[in-house]
């Protein structure tokens, strides 16, 4: 949400003052309006990890001790210039500042709560003020994903996907990126053409043979992918829709399943989500032994949220175009590894080997033209 406050919103942590953030959270109804801010202690997340965003939790200190909200998650753009540069130029802080002011009131708790919002797209300034979900359980990609965590995961999917339904046609969503659009194929598209051939090499002890041998035909059929991935009924969709991204209740009170970063949020195929999670963040078997029943789930979801115009058939039918689409995903995340990243590698290892393997799986070879 946004407030109306007298001072300029902070661009970087360094800015943001006691006061402001007092009249923010007074104005948002977060505090009360006795309630003074005095300070915080705040502690970096994901430093080193998060490329385009600079994130704090920050423990805040009252004037009269405690007060009602005791931490909240402060998220700025990057301060890294040249990463700033890329997040700015795909719109990434200007999509997530307007999905927390326009549409996440309609997926119910499956975002964190947003006290505060605001970009200035000309500079690409952004200040996200949302709730504190560190008593959480993150999840973990090169770990896996569970069975019960995909099942949490594609039932949080289906709300947002039945909520923005037909969005190629809705007034309110024509801002959004477009799959097939320049924006996305000039992006996405192009770079995983371009680092191909060196993330096969790179990476062959992990990756399908047969996915390495029709680098060609996978290059030169990645404009088509995007067009099939434009037709037929879209929705807007998370668009990064992977284990990392979620936080896991814990506790009474907590909610079972929280998705976060909503920054790389498109128009496309609704399944898009559901197939990006089964073949880069669940392990091979497990995929196998219960993909089809999940996708299925996932289609049940949909018709139960009063979407009534899309089949069980072309549901598995787009699943598996998107599936074979979303090794862009893990070739750019792969071919875009700074050295000596440990973590990185063996992240990048678990998608590319993943999705590899269902491309094997799905015979999605066959797709190409």
């Amino acid at each position: 949400m946004t407030t109306m406050v007298d001072q300029q919103p902070p661009a970087r942590l360094p800015d943001l003052t006691p006061k402001w953030l007092t009249d923010v959270l007074r104005s948002s109804g977060h505090i009360g309006r006795g309630d003074v801010i005095t300070g915080w202690e705040a502690t970096p997340i994901g430093a080193g990890v998060g490329l385009l965003s600079d994130i704090a939790k920050l423990d805040l200190e009252y004037g009269a001790g405690t007060g009602p909200l005791a931490a909240l998650i402060a998220k700025f753009a990057t301060a890294n210039e040249q990463n700033r540069a890329v997040a700015q130029g795909l719109h990434m802080y200007e999509r997530e500042v307007r999905f927390y002011q326009n549409l996440a009131a309609d997926v119910g708790g499956c975002c964190p709560l947003s006290f505060y919002s605001h970009v200035e797209p000309s500079t690409g300034d952004m200040v996200l003020l949302m709730e504190d979900l560190s008593d959480y359980r993150p999840g973990d990609q090169t770990r896996g994903c569970s069975l019960a965590e995909a099942e949490l995961a594609i039932g949080a999917a289906a709300r947002l996907h039945a909520a923005t339904w037909y969005a190629e046609g809705r007034e309110d969503l024509s801002w959004w990126p477009r799959i097939e659009g320049p924006l996305w194929l000039g992006g996405l598209g192009t770079t995983a053409a371009a680092v191909f051939d060196q993330v096969m090499e790179a990476f062959a002890p992990v990756v399908a043979q047969e996915v390495a041998d029709v680098g060609e035909r996978y290059k030169d059929a990645i404009p088509e992918l995007h067009r099939r991935m434009g037709q037929g009924p879209q929705a807007l969709i998370h668009g990064d829709f992977r284990l990392d991204n979620f936080m896991f209740g814990l506790a009474d009170g907590h909610r079972p399943f929280v998705m976060l970063d909503m920054q790389a949020s498109i128009v496309t195929k609704s399944i898009h989500d559901v197939a990006y999670l089964l073949t880069q963040s669940m392990d091979v078997d497990l995929r196998r032994a219960h993909e089809r029943r999940l996708v299925n789930d996932y289609h049940g979801a949909l018709v139960g949220l009063g979407v009534d115009d899309y089949t069980a058939e072309q549901c598995w039918e787009d699943y598996r175009t998107a599936a074979l689409h979303c090794l862009e995903y893990a070739l750019v995340i792969a071919g875009s590894l700074e050295p000596g990243n440990e973590r990185g590698r063996t992240f990048a290892e678990a998608c590319l080997g993943r999705s590899c393997q269902a491309i094997v799986d799905l015979d999605l070879l066959s797709l190409l033209s």
